[in-house]
């Protein structure tokens, strides 16, 4: 339950066949809801309830940094504000982060671990400006998640740390991210793969879309389509093949720009 980015709360789990459902994504839809409801709790009942919706409304935005993001759209602000009587993100959100107070790699490790969503992930990008030595052994154990403790925002965090942590051509962890069965993490891994711009980053690209087995899903490969754009078509041929049997017009307006 540690969301990263307000966009994440609308991207699926993807698998092939026989992969192992995770609930995160109904977990993350069910908080979406809980806002707007509490605003209509607070324009529509008595005070002792208005009051429950505005002292609810900070501890769901401080404990899902995502939803205060959301919150601060102009627009759902300006509803919060009229329904709730909240004129601004509550003080909690816009207070420094914790992370911001730890000088050493090491507390950052540890804050890896740290039940509070936000504090795992400030954590997993203040470590991009740490030592490698130190940050990318930690990093990787989130990456790989081999315990299954990690939720995909601190673990897509922790792919965006290594995107400048690791040297040129040495990106091979961050490669192996793109397949993850979590979107958000194959979604961070794409876009670091398209920023690191590696010898090899094209082809990681390409062999994601060329597999056939259905493990990714649509928006997976429309944004390694994208990427491609970006960084260039090194192997025409590929191209070609691709949209001889692409359906997605998405991945073909793509694939033929790139």
């Amino acid at each position: 339950m540690c969301p990263w980015d307000a966009s994440l709360l609308t991207v699926p789990y993807q698998g092939g066949p026989g992969a192992q459902f995770r609930p995160s994504g109904v977990v993350d839809r069910l908080r979406k809801l809980i806002s707007p409801l509490l605003r209509r709790l607070a324009a529509q009942t008595p005070q002792r309830l208005r009051k429950l919706a505005q002292s609810s409304l900070p501890r769901i935005a401080s404990r899902w940094p995502p939803m205060s993001g959301w919150l601060r759209n102009p627009l759902v602000a300006s509803e919060v504000a009229k329904h709730t009587g909240i004129p601004t993100i509550p003080a909690a959100v816009a207070a420094p982060r914790e992370t911001e107070k730890i000088d050493n790699a090491e507390a950052l490790i540890a804050a890896l671990r740290d039940p509070r969503a936000e504090v795992a992930v400030d954590a997993a990008v203040a470590l991009s400006r740490r030592p490698y030595a130190l940050a990318v052994p930690a990093l990787r154990e989130v990456v790989e998640n081999k315990d299954g403790y990690f939720c995909a925002s601190t673990r897509a965090a922790a792919v965006h740390a290594l995107k400048s942590l690791l040297p040129p051509g040495q990106g091979g962890l961050v490669a192996a991210a793109a397949r993850d069965s979590d979107a958000s993490v194959s979604l961070a891994a794409i876009a670091a793969i398209v920023e690191r711009d590696d010898a090899d980053s094209a082809d990681i690209l390409l062999r994601l879309l060329e597999d056939s087995t259905g493990f990714y899903i649509a928006l997976t490969r429309q944004a390694a389509a994208r990427g491609l754009i970006r960084l260039g078509s090194r192997d025409r041929g590929r191209v070609t093949a691709l949209l001889q049997n692409e359906s997605d017009p998405e991945v073909r307006k793509a694939l033929s720009a790139s």
